[in-house]
């Protein structure tokens, strides 16, 4: 059987282990309103065994570990929420500004001035030799220019923009990997994550806001951490994204140094403001190009057939070569003279038959069998509609993201109610480790005593 002094380092480990474990107890309660922390656990477990003729005794009790407490389906889950929330909340935020260019109401709006272009020429259709008329359609069409030209600024600006928001997050992406890969190398060998861990999860819930990134955790205890299936974080090693920009100031990832694999962020904030440049503000500039040049190639077309206020033949209204909003204009010699703009069909009759011809354009299907008007109002529809659809998806990430995080406050966070019985528990057991020693300490000083 143990003695005195075997008993004696039972109580002391004892004291130890329950010390250990109020530790644990306090570190929970002083971090229960810590964001990201996860509560620990000390494991308890019985010491060495030890056979004796008489039977087996036991050596005590010991500290097996202390681990945090995380569901890994949890941890899966809220980071393709995160990735999803991120994706749609970014995008959404983007296409708003974006649809604040391109309003068709209001005195600024495109649609007011193709209104204003087209009432022009009715009223010079009214009064075909007018000079007050011709320099209304004059000033109408130097308004349709300057909108056309504004627009296609904004949306250059609001593209350039992103394509620098891309970069940022794409260097910040970068700087995390880095820093997740430093933690791996503080891992290794280590028997229980500590406060590294929490540390990591932050690190990695932040990579799956931006970009999406899963990960696993190796045997060694480190994080293996990959973009849409490519691997950017094994154990110490991180590969960093690089990006060059296309003629449009637009980010494009290159291929890692190596495997020459190109990630593609199908989900997280990145994923999101790519998803506007590459599509819905390619689709909206196509859209309005298509219309400034079906405007310019239609009006030019009826006007080069007229003759201008001298009776000599019309040349174009437009520059020629028009290819979209950015090089949208008049044309420069009627800029300079507005007796070259021409409302008549034959010289001296007093017709109106291209001035009429022109302003009719407003309600004929010159794009696609649409009108100009309609063929915005499709553009804007279309924008709106994808809006709208980020929109519900932005609401069902952000319900789904909610209910991850409930999850796991439930699987890992602290409860006060919990901790206090802990403590309770932890504090009677100290409390009779200490009366075993004491009572140790007595049984000692008899023996010395009658020796």
């Amino acid at each position: 059987m143990p003695g005195i002094n075997g008993t004696l380092e039972m109580a002391r480990r004892a004291l130890l282990t329950q010390q250990a474990a109020l530790g644990v107890t306090g570190e929970n309660i002083a971090n229960v309103n810590t964001p990201g922390y996860a509560r620990r656990r000390a494991n308890v477990t019985p010491g060495p065994t030890l056979t004796t003729p008489e039977g087996t005794y036991g050596s005590g009790v010991m500290i097996k570990n202390i681990n945090s407490i995380r569901d890994p389906f949890v941890e899966t889950q809220i980071r393709r929420a995160m990735g999803d929330s991120g994706r749609y909340d970014e995008s959404n935020r983007q296409l708003s500004m974006v649809e604040g260019m391109v309003g068709s109401l209001g005195d600024t709006g495109l649609t007011t001035s193709l209104d204003r272009f087209w009432n022009s020429w009715h009223d010079l259709a009214a009064d075909p030799t007018s000079r007050g008329a011709r320099s209304a359609v004059l000033e109408a069409a130097v308004g349709l220019t300057n909108r056309f030209q504004a627009l296609n600024a904004n949306l250059s600006n609001h593209e350039n923009a992103v394509g620098g928001l891309i970069a940022s997050k794409i260097d910040r992406v970068n700087e995390l990997t880095a820093q997740l890969a430093r933690m791996n190398g503080e891992m290794v060998g280590k028997g229980s994550p500590g406060e590294i861990d929490d540390g990591r999860t932050a690190v990695i819930d932040e990579l799956a806001m931006l970009s999406g990134a899963e990960y696993k955790l190796t045997v060694e205890g480190t994080v293996s951490l990959r973009i849409n299936g490519v691997s950017i974080v094994e154990g110490r090693q991180s590969r960093t994204l690089t990006y060059d920009f296309d003629g449009r100031g637009k980010p494009v990832v290159q291929p890692l140094t190596t495997g020459g694999s190109v990630p593609k962020f199908a989900t997280g904030e990145i994923a999101g403001l790519f998803s506007v440049v590459e599509n819905d503000m390619v689709d909206l500039r196509d859209s309005l190009d298509r219309i400034a040049v079906s405007v310019a190639l239609e009006v030019n077309q009826i006007h080069a057939t007229g003759v201008d206020a001298s009776g000599a033949t019309a040349l174009s209204f437009f520059k020629e070569n028009i290819t979209g909003m950015g090089n949208f204009g008049v044309s420069t010699l009627i800029m300079e003279d507005t007796g070259k703009i021409a409302a008549e069909l034959t010289p001296g009759s007093g017709d109106n038959q291209i001035a009429l011809a022109i302003a009719e354009l407003q309600n004929k299907g010159i794009i696609d069998g649409e009108t100009v008007g309609d063929a915005f109002q499709a553009a804007v529809t279309e924008l709106g509609a994808s809006i709208r659809e980020n929109e519900m998806m932005s609401e069902a990430a952000t319900s789904s993201l909610k209910q991850m995080q409930s999850y796991r406050e439930s699987a890992s966070g602290v409860s006060i109610d919990e901790e206090m019985s802990n403590l309770l528990r932890q504090e009677n057991a100290y409390n009779a480790a200490a009366k075993l020693t004491q009572t140790l300490s007595q049984m000692l000083d008899t023996i010395l005593t009658i020796g």
